[in-house]
């Protein structure tokens, strides 16, 4: 698989899972109780091994699991299949590869195979061996008790279904999973129709990829990845967040690298109130100035409790950043925080003529009641060591988690690191910490201070 690796990973098979010597005693009566949605229950997510056919589909039992964990959890899905001779890979994570790398390795997915079936998908018109158990399994989808009434298949199998009352009825729950599941897959194909010509968000392979995410319309948490793809413009940029609806609760938006973004996208930006989970990623795009990233900040959603924001300059091939990056977007980020947050991380950089003041206001803005800070500054020129006192002091003492890393600027000297110490001691409820603190190199070489601990830095 182009060597990715999979670390960590837990993998539940039916082959495996099932007594095969006595199938029927772990599938039971009710699909809704058997060892296939008992495993279902603790799956945090679904590898779907597609063959080249995509028969896998066509089985009522693989729609069953796909009905219960994209219909009613919104799992993650990762997608395999072998094609042309490899074996290729859709993930919902990066295996440790760059932007443009896993961009490059999924270009050779065979979506126009797969998105010929998965993008149209049906579940309720699966097959099965046994035809009892397409029966059991039609009348959980519909959420009918009588697990064993041949009726919901009757109506799936009349001609004339589409005017009848009882198969609108099951319809409604047939939709759910199957433009869960569609939208889930149409996600996984966004890169690839932008990077492809011919293709388009409106028409990949035949589908409107916009219509089928917006489709579903249960979906609560939304992830947009367009890393470094010079293809998403300020139009496209406006399409993909025109998917975020007021259903979702969580929103990750990443579009770090896009060289063709510009302000514009950043005025574009509406987010719905009903969001509560924000990770906007709008870094190293080199059109992105200090005006507009304190347009986005003002847009904050008032009821976020987790807030991610990277508003990194775009780093130049001499090393510099540019555009600027003031006191004043620290100051509106302060402005506008909203006070329900209990996580807050962010990226930026910071020009070296700017002081500590904007970081500092940072610090005293952050909600009283905030568990969990993370602050990395790529690059600050003008960064002294005596900030870190001013911010430590300044931080809620609420904080269970802290985090802050620093690149630039002078060496932070002992003295002020006792003086950090001694803030970082009032915080009676830390139990994560760590601070890194790099210097410009001016002197040949870099010099930096590293703690990964309260005891660490306590014995300093």
């Amino acid at each position: 698989m182009h060597g990715l690796e999979a670390s960590e990973a837990k993998y539940w098979v039916c082959a495996y899972a099932n007594r095969q010597h006595d199938l029927g005693k772990d599938l039971g009566t009710n699909p809704d109780k058997s060892s296939f949605r008992r495993a279902m229950d603790v799956a945090e997510g679904v590898v779907l091994i597609i063959d080249p056919d995509s028969v896998v589909y066509s089985r009522i039992w693989v729609d069953f699991e796909l009905f219960k964990t994209m219909g009613s959890k919104h799992s993650s899905i990762d997608m395999v299949t072998h094609h042309a001779g490899d074996v290729h890979l859709l993930a919902s994570k990066s295996f440790g590869e760059g932007p443009y790398q896993r961009n490059c390795r999924e270009l050779h997915f065979p979506f126009d195979t797969i998105c010929k079936k998965g993008l149209t998908l049906e579940l309720e018109n699966g097959e099965a061996s046994q035809l009892i158990d397409k029966v059991r399994i039609l009348n959980v989808m519909t959420e009918n008790e009588d697990l064993d009434s041949k009726k919901t298949l009757q109506v799936l199998n009349d001609p004339d279904r589409m005017r009848n009352p009882d198969f609108q009825e099951d319809d409604k729950y047939y939709q759910k999973g199957n433009n869960a599941l569609r939208s889930e897959l149409a996600l996984k194909c966004i890169s690839a129709a932008l990077m492809t010509e011919g293709q388009s968000l409106e028409n990949f392979h035949g589908h409107n990829l916009l219509d089928i995410v917006a489709s579903d319309e249960v979906r609560t948490n939304l992830t947009i990845e367009v890393l470094s793809i010079d293809e998403v413009t300020d139009p496209v940029f406006h399409q993909l967040v025109s998917m975020v609806t007021s259903t979702v609760k969580e929103l990750d938006l990443n579009v770090v690298g896009c060289q063709n973004l510009t302000d514009e996208s950043l005025h574009s930006i509406v987010l719905p109130d009903s969001l509560t989970g924000l990770h906007m990623s709008l870094g190293m795009c080199k059109q992105f100035t200090n005006e507009g990233v304190i347009t986005t900040v003002t847009k904050l959603p008032k009821k976020l409790t987790s807030l991610t924001l990277d508003v990194r300059s775009h780093k130049k091939s001499d090393g510099s950043y540019s555009p600027s990056r003031r006191n004043d977007h620290l100051e509106a980020i302060a402005t506008h925080l909203p006070p329900s947050l209990v996580e807050v991380d962010l990226s930026i950089t910071l020009d070296s003529s700017e002081d500590g003041s904007g970081v500092e206001q940072l610090a005293k803005a952050l909600p009283r009641g905030l568990k969990e800070f993370s602050l990395n500054i790529e690059k600050w020129g003008g960064f002294k060591g005596e900030y870190m006192i001013s911010i430590a002091a300044s931080l809620p003492l609420s904080l269970t988690s802290l985090k802050i890393c620093c690149f630039g600027g002078d060496y932070w000297e002992m003295e002020e690191v006792q003086r950090f110490a001694t803030e970082i001691m009032k915080f009676e409820d830390l139990v994560e910490f760590s601070v890194r603190c790099t210097d410009d190199g001016k002197k040949g070489y870099y010099r930096t201070r590293e703690y990964t601990s309260v005891e660490e830095l306590r014995v300093s």
